[in-house]
């Protein structure tokens, strides 16, 4: 069995759950309960990338990409909670590649599981059972179109987990390990490939910002066509700041 990927700072699972939590302000207890019965429950668990604590980083990624965009408080909670829910019971890279079914079952494990365990008389009246069980799947791989802006900024959380933050090496490690075969260098360069994918020019400027060689790899590989530069209206390489999120 493969432990999730280790933190510098031995307890960074723990505080993404506590800020996770302490943004529900009123439903704290419910997302933090949440968090500790995943953390228990979840099978997927065993894996090194698919995991609980995957689940919370893009939860925490959905609400910080939220801040930017017109979407309600109750949206970007359920948006959220499908963060939480949306690898439940998820069986691995490797598996996915042996089958040939691709992220399909993992899809439709992970919408079983909300339905089977998430309990009516103790969720809050903001969760949207039919929408959490629609950005769960919007988080198939690859990527459809969303349906709306909590769709995107879901698939934009995800795609992002080890292209942003302090420990994406440590994730695209993670990834490599789960998947049996990936090197850890095509993992972290996977967000890079795929940087078309992401929906929101928020998303992009959050890459490019932590991540300078993104950049400068697509330089390279657009001579005199530096799409980056003239999205961002910035000066040729030139680095940008993001504030940083305040835990609480």
């Amino acid at each position: 069995m493969t432990a999730p990927p280790p933190a510098p700072e031995g307890s960074v699972e723990e505080l993404d759950a506590r800020w996770l939590a302490s943004l529900f302000e009123t439903d704290s207890q419910f997302m933090r309960g949440l968090v500790d019965w995943l953390r228990l429950h979840n099978p997927a668990n065993q894996f090194a990338y698919h995991n609980t604590n995957h689940c919370v980083s893009v939860a925490n990624r959905v609400i910080r990409l939220a801040r930017s965009h017109p979407v309600s408080t109750d949206q970007v909670k359920t948006a959220a909670a499908a963060a939480l829910w949306h690898d439940f019971d998820h069986r691995g890279m490797a598996q996915a590649n042996q089958d040939g079914l691709g992220d399909r079952p993992n899809i439709e494990r992970a919408v079983a599981g909300y339905s089977q365990h998430a309990s009516p008389s103790t969720s809050p009246g903001w969760l949207d059972d039919a929408a959490v069980v629609r950005l769960i799947g919007d988080t198939y791989w690859p990527h459809k179109t969303a349906a709306d802006l909590s769709g995107q900024i879901i698939q934009d959380a995800d795609l992002l987990q080890a292209g942003v933050g302090p420990h994406r090496r440590l994730w695209s490690e993670a990834a490599a390990i789960e998947s049996g075969f990936l090197p850890e260098q095509a993992v972290y360069d996977f967000t890079m490939r795929h940087i078309d994918d992401l929906n929101l020019d928020q998303s992009k400027r959050w890459l490019i910002a932590e991540c300078p060689e993104y950049r400068l790899e697509h330089e390279e590989k657009t001579p005199g066509q530096d799409k980056i530069s003239a999205l961002f209206a910035l000066p040729q390489r030139q680095a940008m700041s993001v504030r940083p999120v305040r835990r609480r």
